[in-house]
């Protein structure tokens, strides 16, 4: 090998290590641009739990590129004593869910949100409702337990596959031996509510305990 040679591969290994190199501090720099931009949400997602959030704050946010996180923290932090409120976080919650709407609990507080406005379980509220429950049938006990508090206060706009998917999930409870006082809770309000609540646990009666569902 001649000398010309050997000094052209001898540059050709430095700059691929200078490449190398320049790529290394790059990725170090975007990894600690991230980490910073991460610690620097969670803080504000932090304060933002605390109370330190005016429903024009959480207004403001809206169409500003907030992560989902952030978006679902802001509406939550709102107290819902006026319409206003409700409709800021309808909207917050949208957002987040359009961003990411693998969320069945947002998309169940996004129902309520919905009903409070329209003053009943419209369309818009039941197709949230429908989402959470596609999305997350008997995952989550105490998404289980909100739903069926839900469908009684809406019961004469549930549409009966619906109140019957809802019971399912209060069947499940039943199963997990730990709801006793809440589903007793449920009945004795069902039945003031002229709801026939046994009719519907034993319509949805199953030998299938949870865990071999979820498992």
């Amino acid at each position: 090998m001649n000398s010309t040679s050997k000094t052209r591969r001898e540059e050709g290994n430095r700059t691929i290590r200078i490449l190398l190199y320049a790529a290394t501090c790059a990725a170090i720099v975007a990894a600690a641009g991230l980490g910073l931009s991460l610690i620097l949400e969670q803080s504000r997602i932090a304060d933002i739990e605390r109370g330190a959030l005016t429903t024009a704050e959480a207004r403001d946010l809206i169409g500003t590129g907030q992560s989902p996180a952030l978006l679902l923290a802001a509406a939550d932090s709102l107290r819902l004593q006026e319409q206003d409120d409700i409709e800021t976080a309808r909207t917050l919650t949208a957002e987040a869910l359009e961003r990411q709407p693998a969320q069945p609990v947002a998309w169940a507080r996004l129902a309520y949100y919905e009903a409070a406005l329209a003053g009943g379980l419209n369309e818009e509220a039941l197709s949230a409702l429908q989402t959470s429950i596609r999305q997350c049938g008997y995952c989550d006990k105490d998404l289980m337990r909100w739903r069926l508090g839900f469908i009684l206060n809406h019961w004469a706009d549930t549409p009966e596959a619906v109140r019957l998917d809802v019971f399912r999930g209060a069947e499940f409870l039943r199963w997990w031996h730990i709801d006793g006082a809440f589903l007793a809770e449920a009945h004795q309000k069902a039945n003031g509510l002229g709801i026939p609540f046994r009719e519907y646990q034993k319509a949805v009666v199953t030998s299938v305990r949870p865990q071999e569902v979820l498992n």
